[in-house]
């Protein structure tokens, strides 16, 4: 039931099951990514615009702050401008080795780069949490995210206020901005999902 009482229904997406080889199963490709897109385009509707800023502020600034701890560290944030992945050189061997430790024990996957020595991926989104930047903190051997939320300005590297930043309007349809709740949102995926010719109303 929804917050005022009222009942509502519960829609799962899913794909078919496979019944058929591989190699025959065009079908089932596209209904997989199918709903890929549905699942695309119904978290941009449920977001909208200035959800979708929110978001992408918060990964960014958090990417900020790893970055930022990691030039502390005596680390190099390598590729210029970034946005919610970093590659890191970090700084010796001895080091690098100490981060693949550190990540071992706070059970953080990073990326390493084989092809170049002592350098490392890390990539954030929406869901780190300040205890998260902690812990990459900690892997780079670099201050806790408590001092660096106090002492950040935005240094180079980020794309805030250079020639990658958004300026032009998006999601402008009156779509994205009416279903901004769970029970809204539903509802409108139902009243899409009548609209479709179903087997089961077709035939």
């Amino acid at each position: 039931k929804q917050w005022y009482q009222r009942r509502v229904r519960g829609l799962t997406l899913q794909t078919r099951e496979q019944h058929i080889k591989r190699n025959k199963a065009t079908s089932n490709i596209c209904t997989a990514q199918a709903l890929l897109a549905n699942m695309a385009a119904m978290y941009a509707v449920y977001h909208g615009a200035e959800g979708l800023r929110s978001i992408a502020e918060k990964v960014h600034f958090s990417t900020c702050i790893v970055a930022e701890g990691a030039r502390r560290a005596g680390h190099h944030i390598e590729d210029g401008a970034f946005f919610d992945t970093l590659k890191i050189k970090i700084r010796s061997e001895q080091a690098f080795q100490d981060a693949l430790v550190n990540a071992e024990i706070r059970q953080i996957n990073i990326r390493i780069y084989n092809d170049e020595p002592n350098t490392i991926g890390i990539s954030l989104d929406e869901t780190v949490t300040s205890e998260d930047l902690d812990d990459l903190l900690f892997v780079l051997g670099a201050p806790s995210s408590t001092n660096l939320w106090q002492q950040f300005k935005p240094r180079d590297g980020g794309i805030l206020r250079t020639k990658f930043e958004r300026t032009s309007e998006y999601l402008t349809h009156p779509t994205f901005k009416k279903y901004h709740s769970e029970h809204q949102l539903i509802r409108y995926i139902r009243e899409l999902e009548k609209k479709d010719v179903a087997l089961v109303h077709s035939m």
